[in-house]
């Protein structure tokens, strides 16, 4: 059975805490696994240690006496459990030895930074440990020298980037299989408009970051100092900036995700905390899909395609995408997306094509469509997770992915 390690500090499963108070949007990109374990068990089962808040700094939590940071930890995951109304629903477990054969399973994102030696000693315990690598652009380094200390240890993604430069930068160390978690689409992302009625233009959609802005700079500091880049989507702020010169095949629909940040350091930090991204969220992103015949979402340099690109391959369109981000998710360039090479020249010449052959573009909308009914379901997402990862453990030297 699968463990969730502290899944209450984070947005990744369910809404935590926090943003309820900070009336941020979760977007819950995983939950599916939430609903797949419930459906399969009946119990959600939770590991809780005490040694991650949802509200307190790590640099600060950690200076709390133990006895009162499991009581606060056990606060915040009572009140996680109420938000998301998983009462009675959820299997409490604060040891490994409470949790014999089954597999952990960890968000890197705060579980592989702050106080990690504290809760290596339970970590270690779990016989199969699979840290799941969203947002490793943020602290790598000290993610990968952290997760190295972890015996067999699975690292998993939401494809596989066991070639990607910065992960082999980082973690040159890990030579076990990488598992690629399934994509997720759920079922309101669906064609409303056929294919032919849609204008044959390209619709652009995604948030992109300032890094230069984020708070405090040393945690991307990695990053930057590796790309030379600003931003985590570069194909998303190249269209942004150049969305003027564009119009006649691209519709963009990106923003910057927090704004400008200028000014004194506590108007910073309030923009830092209370991210506001209402104009993109109050788009009915289904509808817009519909209206038109392509879609590009862009990529993260780190490896990782965007799940709104299957959103957008759910509503019918053709996904103009970079082939190399989407590796290990079984999808074929020019029959289940139409690759580009990350330049404004190569996209426009992509959208060009497809509009010089109706019937192509056609064909490619509508095995997009068939690949994320037949790949992409929660239902089939969580079947497709539990096998793959049952692959990985019992294959440890296999090579590539799961």
């Amino acid at each position: 059975m699968i463990v969730f390690y502290n899944p209450h500090v984070d947005d990744f499963l369910a809404e935590p805490p926090h943003f309820r108070l900070l009336r941020r949007r979760p977007l819950k990109k995983y939950s599916y696994l939430i609903e797949g374990a419930l459906a399969e068990t009946g119990e959600l089962r939770v590991f809780v240690d005490g040694t991650i808040s949802a509200f307190i700094p790590d640099r600060y939590f950690s200076l709390f006496p133990r006895f009162l940071r499991r009581w606060i930890s056990n606060y915040e995951v009572r009140q996680w459990v109420r938000i998301n109304n998983l009462e009675g629903k959820i299997k409490l477990i604060h040891h490994a030895s409470e949790a014999k054969g089954d597999t952990l399973f960890a968000f890197s994102y705060k579980a592989a930074v702050g106080a990690f030696d504290r809760r290596l000693p339970d970590l270690a315990g779990f016989a199969q440990k699979i840290f799941h690598l969203s947002h490793y652009f943020i602290s790598t380094k000290e993610k990968a020298e952290n997760l190295k200390k972890l015996d067999d240890v699975i690292l998993a993604g939401d494809s596989d980037i066991s070639n990607n430069s910065y992960f082999r930068r980082f973690f040159d160390w890990y030579d076990r299989p990488f598992l690629v978690l399934p994509f997720a689409v759920a079922p309101r992302f669906q064609i409303r408009q056929s294919f032919s009625e849609r204008e044959t233009l390209c619709v652009a959609t995604g948030t992109f970051h300032n890094l230069h802005d984020e708070i405090p700079i040393e945690k991307y500091r990695d990053y930057i100092n590796f790309f030379h880049l600003s931003t985590y989507h570069p194909v998303r702020k190249l269209i942004h900036d150049q969305q003027a010169t564009l119009r006649n095949w691209i519709v963009s629909k990106i923003s910057l995700y927090r704004g400008k940040t200028k000014g004194s350091l506590f108007s910073r930090l309030f923009k830092h905390f209370s991210v506001s991204q209402k104009a993109y969220f109050n788009i009915d992103i289904v509808d817009l899909y519909n209206r038109y015949c392509y879609a590009i979402v862009g990529e993260e340099a780190v490896g990782f395609p965007a799940l709104g690109a299957f959103e957008a391959m759910a509503c019918g369109c053709v996904l103009i995408a970079q082939r190399e981000y989407y590796a290990g998710l079984g999808m074929v360039p020019n029959v289940h997306f139409v690759p580009h090479e990350g330049t404004l020249a190569s996209i426009i010449s992509a959208i060009e094509s497809l509009n010089a052959d109706p019937k192509r573009a056609a064909r490619i909308s509508e095995a997009a469509v068939a690949y994320v009914v037949g790949q992409c379901r929660p239902n089939i997402a969580y079947l497709r997770f539990l096998s793959k990862a049952r692959l990985c453990v019992e294959q440890p030297n296999k090579v590539g992915s799961c």
